[in-house]
């Protein structure tokens, strides 16, 4: 009698993928060129950071807007107050959901081939720089993609606020 495997898998071959090795252990994100709803997800994800964006300044304006108190953390000897306990809370939050937005474009698990766990400001910008030559090869309009990029990163966000009220 035969033996049955143990597992069984289908897998679709496709010639179509456009592979990125992303670290030092061959780790690759992987992009279907057929698939037609690429540019739509990469627009998505955009606007989804811009939205997470926005929220968190919202946000920080409202703990910043809080009367603050002193906080003690039990768990080691140090004092924080409740708005910078809160203020680190949000931006805990805030790169949780903007990974959850990139890998819901590159694949799941991405952001943790590419950043490993760190987060830092302008870490989508870093990306989007990165993979720019690699839209350019696929067809992805990476000049749309640059342009709003930069228009929603730039870190001076009193800056951005001036140049956008100047547009109007």
């Amino acid at each position: 009698m035969a033996q049955i495997p143990k597992k069984n898998y289908i897998r679709v071959k496709s010639e179509t993928e456009y592979r990125i090795e992303v670290n030092d252990n061959g780790d690759e994100i992987v992009f279907d060129l057929r698939d037609t709803s690429l540019h739509s997800k990469v627009a998505k994800m955009l606007d989804t950071v811009n939205e997470l964006t926005a929220r968190l300044e919202k946000e920080e304006a409202r703990i910043k807007a809080t009367t603050d108190k002193p906080r003690i953390d039990i768990n080691s000897e140090s004092v924080m107050t409740q708005n910078q306990y809160d203020m680190m809370e949000l931006i805990n939050q805030f790169y949780i959901e903007q990974r959850a937005a990139l890998d819901a474009f590159m694949g799941e698990g991405s952001c943790q081939k590419i950043f490993g766990d760190r987060n830092y400001h302008g870490m989508i910008d870093d990306l989007m720089v990165a993979l720019k030559p690699h839209f350019e090869k696929m067809g992805v309009s990476t000049n749309a993609i640059m342009e709003s990029t930069a228009q929603k990163y730039i870190p001076n966000r009193e800056e951005r606020r001036a140049m956008e009220k100047g547009k109007k």
